[in-house]
Formats: structure tokens, C-alpha cells, sequence
């Protein structure tokens, strides 16, 4: 939904539904301010910039797809970056990436094809 968000209302938009759905997420699943929470949060907020910057800058060779895999691959990365710093302090979990990769490729090429449905519905019925 943030891709969707940044296409129609802008980064500043996007960052704010990013926000409010990991705040919500977490409270819902009792997890704020816990250190899951941060994790999404560093992950999320992380991929929303350079969701942007991809959307934005390098519009031409991206599609709506490459662009939330560009995303959801900057997500799983900030997100192992923090657990080494943070938590687990050594190399293998750099090892794990890989497999992170591939089930992040995937969620990203379902998640694209998933927004850029929605954005074609909202362009087609002008609700933005």
C-alpha cells in the first residue's frame, strides 16, 4: 500500500501510511515497542525511501514490480543489518541472506503485481 500511496499522494504520504501500519500492526499484535517493532520499523521505513528514489529517479528501466522488489529487498537488508549490529554480532547471519532473498523476491513480485492492479483500478475509476 505504501507504493500505491507514494504514487498518488507522494513520499511524505507514503512514510505516514508506512508509520501508522507498523504501529498499528505491532500494537495489534502486541509487539510495539518491542524489538521486533524496530526492526520493522528500520525495515520499513528504510524501503519507503528508496522505494521512492527508485519510483522517482530511476522510473524508466523499473516497473511498478521492480520497483517494490527494489523495496522488499531493501527491507530484508536493513532489516539483517540490524540484527547483526543490534543483536547477533556475528558473520552467519549474513549466510541466511540468500534464503532471505529468495522468499523476498517472491513476496516483492506479488506485492508489485498486487499495487500496480490497484493503481490501474484507481487510475480507471479517478477516485485520485
Amino acid at each position: 500500500m505504501s507504493l500505491v500511496t507514494l504514487i498518488f499522494f507522494g513520499l511524505r504520504d507514503a512514510v505516514t501510511v508506512t508509520l501508522l501500519r507498523i504501529m498499528l500492526g505491532s500494537i495489534i499484535g502486541g509487539t510495539f515497542l518491542s524489538p521486533i517493532f524496530f526492526l520493522s520499523l528500520s525495515g520499513g521505513v528504510m524501503s519507503v525511501f528508496v522505494m521512492s528514489w527508485v519510483y522517482f529517479y530511476g522510473k524508466s528501466p523499473f516497473s511498478l514490480v521492480g520497483v517494490s522488489v527494489c523495496a522488499a529487498y531493501t527491507h530484508t537488508l536493513t532489516t539483517v543489518i540490524c540484527v547483526y549490529f543490534f543483536w547477533v554480532q556475528q558473520e552467519f547471519i549474513f549466510k541466511l541472506l540468500p534464503v532471505f532473498f529468495m522468499f523476498t523476491l517472491i513476496a516483492g513480485i506479488l506485492t508489485g503485481i498486487i499495487e500496480n492492479f490497484i493503481a490501474k483500478k484507481l487510475t480507471e475509476r479517478e477516485f485520485v
